[in-house]
């Protein structure tokens, strides 16, 4: 579901769907892929194919990170810095945030 998902956000061999992409995400997601994770967390962030949800797209942002994804950790720990994405600032957090990414960056999972 996730490629689907990708093939249908950015229309590679298919018309673009954002509403379709939302879906395939979202199923990837519960299923645990932490890509899938973060792109679901962008997509309600921004209401692309869905209606916006911030806390929604919290949630899935901390699941992706908490899975350790890079990119995840990394916008976090930003939104953490600027009090963004429905985070207050927490500077300290940040900091251990970027720490983590940087780890995580030597250990990164396998593409799905």
């Amino acid at each position: 579901m996730y490629y689907v998902g990708l093939m249908r956000r950015n229309g590679m061999g298919t018309p673009r769907d954002s509403a379709g992409a939302a879906a395939s995400m979202l199923a990837a997601a519960h299923a645990g892929i932490p890509q899938a994770m973060f792109i679901l967390s962008n997509m309600l962030y921004a209401g692309e194919g869905v209606r916006k949800d911030e806390r929604e797209a919290r949630r899935w942002l901390e699941q992706a990170a908490e899975s350790d994804y890079p990119p995840a950790l990394q916008q976090m720990a930003m939104a953490l810095r600027d009090g963004s994405h429905g985070f207050e600032r927490d500077g300290q957090r940040a900091v251990r945030l970027i720490k983590e990414m940087a780890h995580a960056m030597k250990h990164q999972p396998r593409e799905p």
